[in-house]
């Protein structure tokens, strides 16, 4: 099941996938409504993709994006898809103890921190330090995720119209 992931993780991974999904497919209906040609939607499309993709925090950690460049990272769906769905998986249930093993979510790692080696690093604490992620923000990572789709099918149903009221 997914690269030996707990079974419980699935049916979440799956809902944030599916959300991130859903406002993609948004952003492509907006821009298809209001582009004049598909080629033109192609082509804005793919650019908002890859500039979504690259300030997303997976490429390059969010304390690594510039000032200036920041806003793009908060408005990315994918920034919070990465926030509810990686912590997520490294988290350990309930009174299971932090061992030291190959492929469980509790697991522990040998890290690079700032060029020194340290030894039985857990999992979760270096995703969180490597892309600056909290586990406890994933409820509100999920709850970004539905309000922009709901601003986008806004921004749809706006489109619509605006194209209605140009027929008429």
């Amino acid at each position: 099941l997914m690269v030996g992931y707990e079974f419980s993780v699935m049916p979440f991974m799956l809902l944030v996938v599916f959300i991130l999904a859903n406002s993609f497919s948004m952003i492509a209906l907006v821009l298809g409504f209001l582009a004049e040609t598909p080629q033109l939607m192609t082509s804005i499309l793919s650019v908002i993709m890859a500039v979504a993709s690259m300030f997303s925090g997976f490429f390059l950690p969010r304390a690594d994006i510039p000032d200036g460049w920041i806003w793009l990272h908060y408005i990315s769906p994918q920034s919070y898809a990465l926030e509810a769905a990686i912590p997520s998986v490294f988290v350990c249930p309930e009174g299971e103890p932090v061992v030291s093993y190959a492929r469980g979510p509790c697991g522990t790692i040998d890290a690079l921190d700032g060029g020194v080696l340290k030894k039985d690093v857990p999992k979760l604490d270096f995703i969180e330090g490597l892309y600056g992620l909290e586990a406890q923000n994933s409820g509100r990572a999920i709850g970004i995720m539905v309000a922009e789709s709901a601003a986008l099918l806004l921004l749809l149903i706006y489109a619509l119209w605006r194209l209605r009221s140009k027929a008429a």
